[in-house]
């Protein structure tokens, strides 16, 4: 099924009231338990934060906040600090405060409900960018108030906006054989998808279609799929497998002493020369003109891999083909 279709614009609309698993609506408050819990979490994340500058509040922000909360919204808690008491390095106060946000987040699956919480820790200096109703926690009141606004979304603008993200996507998934290149594609995209929601919000408001188009994808899970992809890349760009110099086996000599030890290489030579001698026969009179290396041992058939390692044929077959990282040492080797 194709993205497009699967994008439920009523969801992104207004609601009559605010969320009744979060407020008890007869008062226009938070209810007791919910902010009870939400109080001690904020309070636990603080902690872990481990800083020394106290916090001024804690707010409930977002669609939750608002009229617009639908099955998708989180719970999002913003602890308000101001950070230049706690650094006059802007970058590394920033980069320090995500670090331990995204740990936070990623090691806790709390809910109200349904309602995912997500933590964050908002420098009081930047409160004024954020839009909508604002609760306070900690204090037990409204800082301001959500309005109930006619809101209509542009489904044109919002699925060209999802379809250039898309088509983008698509592009730097090309470089995937190339780690460095793949890695630093996945870092314009990233910030592509930040840029233009924060040129969103800036010109339209939470309801403008880059803003739509942003928690969308958020919602797929995209913001996820890309940092998965930049581990991995980063990973296998780091990562050394001897057994896997031997795919260069069947090229350059002079290559393959380059990447191996002299002893390993002669013997993998005399094994070819011996191979091509017999009309590439293995010990068991059968070759079927392709190499296995399996833990940096190469094997002139299927065959005698199987018999070599004591695993079924299927199994080597599956893993010298498997994309898996922890078949690395597992190579199919083509003669040309």
């Amino acid at each position: 099924m194709d993205i497009l279709e699967q994008i439920d614009f009523s969801a992104f609309e207004n609601k009559s009231t605010l969320n009744p698993s979060i407020f008890d609506l007869e008062v226009d408050k938070m209810k007791m338990d919910v902010r009870e819990t939400l109080l001690d979490v904020a309070k636990d994340f603080y902690d872990d934060l481990n800083i020394k500058v106290d916090y001024t509040d804690i707010w409930l922000v977002g669609s939750n906040a608002n009229y617009n909360w639908s099955e998708y919204s989180d719970v999002d808690v913003h602890v308000m600090i101001p950070l230049s008491e706690v650094s006059t390095d802007k970058e590394f106060i920033t980069d320090y405060i995500n670090t331990k946000k995204s740990l936070w987040n990623q090691s806790h699956d709390i809910s109200i409900d349904i309602y995912e919480v997500e933590m964050y820790a908002q420098d009081t200096e930047t409160s004024d960018t954020i839009q909508g109703g604002i609760y306070s926690i900690l204090y037990d009141s409204w800082v301001r108030h959500p309005e109930k606004m006619d809101v209509t979304v542009n489904q044109k603008e919002t699925e060209a906006a999802i379809k250039s993200f898309m088509d983008r996507f698509k592009g730097a998934m090309k470089y995937k054989s190339n780690p460095s290149r793949f890695s630093s594609e996945l870092d314009k995209l990233n910030d592509y998808l930040h840029n233009e929601r924060t040129k969103g919000l800036q010109t339209g408001g939470e309801f403008s279609p880059s803003n739509i188009a942003f928690k969308f994808l958020r919602r797929k899970g995209i913001k996820d799929k890309i940092k998965q992809l930049k581990i991995r890349s980063y990973d296998t760009a780091k990562s050394i497998s001897h057994g896997s110099t031997i795919g260069a086996y069947l090229g350059s000599k002079k290559q393959r002493q380059l990447s191996g030890s002299k002893n390993y290489v002669d013997k993998l030579d005399k094994l070819t020369a011996y191979n091509e001698k017999k009309g590439k026969k293995d010990k068991d009179g059968y070759s079927d003109g392709i190499y296995y290396s399996v833990h940096g041992v190469l094997y002139s058939s299927l065959r005698s891999a199987s018999k070599g390692t004591g695993e079924k044929k299927s199994t080597i077959q599956y893993r010298v083909h498997s994309k898996n990282p922890k078949y690395t040492d597992y190579k199919v080797i083509y003669k040309k």
